[in-house]
């Protein structure tokens, strides 16, 4: 089976060219600094799509290639959200700006392409990865449950304020916010209706995106 031709693709390059253009193009012009924060969270949109490459790419089929195979799912599964989770920072829109509204609306659906499309390529690769060891059955399956941890760790970052990272640096208050919001499905209500939404936009978006890829790889 072939991988991908490009490690970082031609769209994704225009797409975050763009993005950062904005960025700055929005200081030079209007003295601001309000959104340069869309910079780190693109930055951790792109570690999930690092970390898919990277494991996608291992030569090495051996123990020692099996375990490095399994660290990186995991960092991939812990980061992925972040890149479906700059599309909320739509919430961050407001005419109470330096500069006009087009031009943040503009900044803010850039960004949130940018971490679509490394959301999305993050999630073939995987794809790519999976069918090496699984039927399309189980493949799916293992997809589907990461797309729902996806969403569930945007209401947790979104709402909860919390980071991939607390997962080492905080795991004992995570896990109590966590089990809060799973063992008190009727109060946190709002948060499963979220968690929904999100998973049906995120699988839409990949099954809508994934065609468009069949001609750079036989799957």
């Amino acid at each position: 089976m072939k991988s991908p031709k490009t490690p970082f693709p031609k769209d994704l390059k225009i797409a975050l060219v763009a993005f950062i253009a904005l960025s700055f193009l929005r200081f030079i012009v209007f003295r601001s600094e309000t959104f340069f924060y869309l910079i780190w969270n693109v930055f951790l949109a792109y570690l999930p799509f690092l970390f898919s490459a990277v494991i996608l790419n291992f030569k090495d089929r051996g123990v020692t290639g099996k375990i490095s195979v399994i660290f990186g799912g995991i960092l991939w599964l812990l980061f992925f959200p972040n890149a479906p989770y700059v599309v909320t920072d739509f919430i961050h829109l407001s005419q109470n700006s330096l500069a006009p509204l087009w031009y943040d609306a503009l900044l803010l659906a850039s960004s949130a392409w940018v971490g679509l499309l490394f959301g999305m390529y993050s999630l073939f690769n995987v794809e790519v990865l999976l069918k090496r060891y699984f039927s399309t059955r189980i493949l799916w399956m293992i997809l589907i449950i990461a797309m729902l941890f996806s969403s569930f760790g945007i209401y947790l970052g979104r709402f909860l304020r919390w980071n991939s990272w607390d997962v080492v640096i905080n795991p004992l208050e995570l896990l109590q916010d966590i089990w809060f919001v799973l063992a008190h499905p009727f109060i946190n209500f709002q948060a499963y209706v979220f968690m929904i939404i999100f998973f049906i936009f995120i699988l839409g978006t990949y099954l809508w995106w994934r065609p468009m890829q069949n001609k750079n790889i036989n799957l």
